[in-house]
């Protein structure tokens, strides 16, 4: 005799991404892929309003990590960009660099604008539009006009 498969949904405990597992960290960021950040909310309250904000509102002990919409790789390149002492040493693919200027823009970051802005012009590691190809200057210029940053687009 066979059964039907069950309607239950397996659980599985969020895993803590390693970089960013810091003992006095007071706030917990929940990537859409299920990592967990544990991270200082007075750093991300000097770089971003909406942080700001979002901290000031009454959070309750116990309330949970902050789910945020960004995956594990994304949360981590924004937050790379802005904790001191880190540096984002690798190449960017295109996909990838237009998912971290979306979320520099939604959580209102202008230091990780300002960076994405300066890897358009060159300023850091490339862009790549894939394994080995970096984006040719007429991509960047459409790349930098798609965010609205005519002044890039200007200076390529």
């Amino acid at each position: 005799m066979s059964f039907p498969p069950s309607n239950t949904v397996e659980y599985h405990a969020p895993e803590l991404h390693p970089d960013y597992t810091f003992e006095d960290a007071d706030n917990t960021l929940l990537s859409a892929d299920g990592v967990l950040f544990q991270v200082h909310g007075c750093i991300l309250r000097m770089v971003s309003t909406v942080f700001r904000d979002m901290f000031a509102m009454k959070r309750v002990e116990g309330d949970g990590p902050i789910a945020l919409e960004e995956s594990k790789e994304v949360l981590k390149t924004v937050l790379d960009i802005i904790y001191p002492s880190r540096e984002v040493l690798y190449t960017m693919r295109l996909s990838h660099f237009r998912l971290v200027a979306r979320a520099a823009d939604k959580y209102d970051i202008p230091v990780v604008t300002d960076f994405m802005k300066d890897r358009i012009l060159g300023k850091h590691d490339a862009i790549t539009a894939g394994p080995t190809r970096e984006v040719p200057v007429l991509k960047r210029f459409l790349l930098a006009s798609e965010f609205g940053w005519t002044s890039v687009a200007g200076e390529l």
